[in-house]
């Protein structure tokens, strides 16, 4: 059960939220992040993300998605505030209901390395590219294997086959 620590004015807390939201060396430095958004938070939980914590609105009632969405991020700590804070920490006219801090992957550089190394080994040009946005992690670090060529099988089903590159 994540515990509550209400957030009353612009204090620490908040520009943490804010600061996270607007700079990319702090969010590096400390392996957070700042996510709004439905489908990204969905996605985030979908993924298995580590939520540190969740903003809402203390003064409006949760609808049922958040409350789902709460639940199922399992956050450490919950920050409620006042409606006027939270849009402050969002860019868009209609907020989100949820304004999130996440733990950054901690998985990427393996990745990294692994497929840097396949490509090396390969004849012929090759390109590699990478995003920066959150992604579940899928391999564990100490068995992943990159083969060029090769596709992954993520989960094994009769029902439908999903073929995909780059975030879905």
């Amino acid at each position: 059960m994540p515990k509550t620590q209400p957030i009353r004015s612009r204090n620490d807390v908040f520009q943490l939220y804010e600061t996270l939201r607007r700079n990319r060396e702090k969010r590096t430095h400390m392996k957070l992040y700042f996510l709004e958004g439905v489908h990204p938070v969905e996605q985030a939980i979908a993924g298995g993300e580590r939520f540190e914590s969740i903003a809402y609105a203390e003064d409006k009632r949760l609808s049922g998605w958040a409350e789902d969405m709460i639940r199922r991020a399992n956050p450490a700590v919950l920050h409620p505030m006042p409606a006027a804070l939270l849009a402050e920490l969002s860019d868009r006219e209609n907020p989100c209901e949820l304004v999130c801090i996440l733990h950054q992957r901690t998985d990427a550089e393996a990745r990294l390395r692994a497929a840097v190394k396949a490509a090396y080994e390969m004849e012929g040009p090759v390109y590699l590219r990478f995003g920066r946005l959150a992604v579940p992690v899928f391999h564990d670090e100490e068995t992943f294997e990159f083969k060029i060529g090769k596709a992954e099988l993520l989960k094994e089903g009769t029902d439908v086959a999903i073929i995909a590159t780059g975030l879905m």
